[in-house]
């Protein structure tokens, strides 16, 4: 056997385990990180499948079972962004994805409005710079008519006014615009299951955020 086939082994092997873990603890976004690691490789999806066939006959897992991607499907996504090219990238780098569908796109606030209202996707890419309103002010129009996407913010800005704005807004995650992929995929994930997300180019202004509310109390 040689050296690359016994570090697969090993690495499938501890994978393996480590969904394990995750479905015992109740942890859906570890479970779901895993599944995205593993969602090209043919042998590891039948083997997760097959625990998650067994685990379902018990009724203490079915929670966990629920909200992991192998249950619920693909992750109905939207992108609401005015620059075409990053627009069609976001687009072109997802379409890769075999469990995220776009169902729609958006180049203003208006045009979103009527794309989430139309297409009623599980989660929005929210381009904070958006033509006439922003992406702030679209997500309190969200708020107010109680439309339940899970919406996910794109943005240039790592300041904590503007951090804090988004969420105060309803954002459920935020995404500075240099994000590398599988942190994208992470955070489409992570906010599709109603948890929280954060860049971690994001990590100084998060501290910042904690040492003013410490000082604060």
């Amino acid at each position: 056997m040689s050296e690359q086939e016994n570090y697969n082994i090993v690495s499938r092997l501890q994978l393996l385990m480590q969904y394990l873990q995750a479905l015992d603890q109740e942890d859906i976004q570890t479970a779901n990180n895993i599944f995205g690691i593993i969602h090209s490789d043919a042998r590891m999806k039948n083997i997760i499948s097959e625990i998650n066939i067994a685990y379902q006959q018990e009724d203490s897992r079915s929670e966990i079972l629920r909200n992991t991607k192998l249950l619920t499907g693909k992750v109905r996504l939207a992108i609401i962004e005015g620059n075409d090219i990053i627009r069609t990238g976001i687009r072109i780098i997802l379409s890769e994805s075999p469990d995220i569908e776009v169902v729609g796109e958006a180049t203003s606030y208006f045009e979103a409005l009527l794309l989430l209202q139309q297409q009623q996707p599980d989660v929005a890419i929210i381009n904070i710079d958006l033509p006439g309103k922003n992406g702030i002010e679209l997500m309190r129009e969200l708020q107010q008519s109680n439309n339940r996407v899970k919406s996910i913010i794109l943005s240039r800005y790592k300041n904590v006014e503007t951090v804090l704005s988004a969420f105060a807004a309803g954002a459920n995650s935020y995404c500075m615009k240099d994000i590398k992929v599988n942190h994208l995929l992470e955070a489409i994930h992570t906010t599709h299951i109603g948890k929280k997300w954060i860049d971690p180019l994001l990590s100084d202004v998060v501290l910042e955020i904690l040492q003013t509310h410490v000082e604060s109390t």
